[in-house]
């Protein structure tokens, strides 16, 4: 592929999707089309590439509805290559049809791709599309879930959105899976994604839960998905993207230090986590936010390793260190944190 060929990047307005395409920008991709459901989401990307002096006029920005066939397929007439990033992102018990909205979009997707003939699609899924692992043991990409019964709605949507992919790939699509661990980056610090994680585990939180889990950078979710794009070898393959699996204490103490703050001391198992997630409940009847979830709580006490290296062996990718990843995703949100703050002042 040629810098000038048309690329489809969905869910820019995002985390990920918002990175890659910063991403692709800076590698001379010249021909970047953005489907958003609202341009004005788009605000937020635009001031990134004024600010780091990228070429806005690389990026092609329509409104179209990704669950909408005839949409999908007026879009992706000429594209060499599909990343789709989109997906409604839950960490709670509810569903609020995460599971409906994650797949159709997939299979839209999928089938305009084919319709199109699109040379590549690269989607991004999760480790919460894998099953899991005896404590000590490591989760691979060859780690199925053997049941949907008693998981998370947003890991039966990332788990059928892969077998929607899978179709694609059986009917003649040329595919990539991308299955990251918590991905650590700036974004909407107060929303439903990952970027709310930085914010809770850097103010200075006593407690600590004792489970494990894996975390990666979002910078290199986007930059490993260019790499995979790019190589003939990885298709019809899936890759988890784990810079390091850590225990939820050292990832706390990490942010803590970042910004400043107590390190956790106190060991809060399971019992005493439902203790707090009923506390939340109490309180949200006054309009405060709960921070835990069951699932979340599930998730605090297991330890879960994932191998991110596939990836490392078939194109020598290298992680950036998990220390290193906090230190600057705590600091952009104290940055952030500090602008609103003066913001309002003036």
């Amino acid at each position: 592929m040629i810098s000038r060929d048309k690329i489809v990047v969905t869910g820019s307005t995002g985390m990920v999707g918002g990175e890659l395409t910063v991403q692709l920008a800076r590698a001379g991709w010249s021909n970047i089309c953005l489907p958003v459901r609202y341009l004005t989401r788009l605000n937020r990307l635009l001031e990134r590439f004024d600010k780091e002096g990228l070429d806005t006029g690389v990026l092609h920005a329509t409104e179209a509805a990704l669950n909408n066939q005839a949409d999908m397929v007026e879009l992706l007439q000429g594209a060499k290559l599909l990343f789709h990033c989109a997906a409604q992102v839950s960490f709670g018990d509810g569903d609020g049809n995460i599971v409906t909205n994650n797949v159709e979009i997939t299979s839209t997707l999928v089938d305009a791709a084919l319709a199109c003939g699109v040379e590549k699609m690269v989607h991004i899924s999760s480790i919460a599309a894998l099953g899991g692992v005896r404590e000590g043991g490591f989760v691979t990409e060859s780690t199925r879930m053997e049941s949907l019964r008693g998981q998370s709605p947003y890991s039966v949507s990332k788990f059928l959105s892969e077998q929607q992919v899978q179709r694609g790939a059986t009917q003649g699509l040329k595919c990539v899976i991308v299955n990251p661990a918590v991905i650590l980056g700036a974004g909407d610090w107060h929303g439903g994604g990952s970027a709310a994680i930085v914010r809770f585990v850097a103010s200075g939180l006593p407690f600590y839960p004792p489970g494990t889990t894996g975390y990666v950078d979002v910078q290199d979710v986007a930059r490993a998905m260019i790499v995979l794009a790019e190589s003939d070898e990885a298709s019809g393959k899936s890759f988890i993207l784990c810079g390091a699996s850590i225990p939820f204490r050292e990832l706390i103490t990490l942010a803590a230090t970042a910004a400043g703050k107590r390190k956790p001391f106190i060991k809060a198992g399971r019992t005493m986590l439902y203790i707090f997630w009923w506390c939340e409940r109490l309180l949200s009847l006054f309009g405060y936010r709960p921070n835990l979830s069951r699932l979340a709580i599930h998730s605090g006490v297991t330890i879960c390793r994932y191998d991110g290296g596939r990836i490392t062996r078939l194109t020598g990718f290298r992680y950036t260190p998990v220390a290193e990843t906090v230190e600057r995703v705590v600091k952009c949100w104290l940055n952030d944190k500090n602008s609103r703050r003066n913001s309002c002042r003036g």
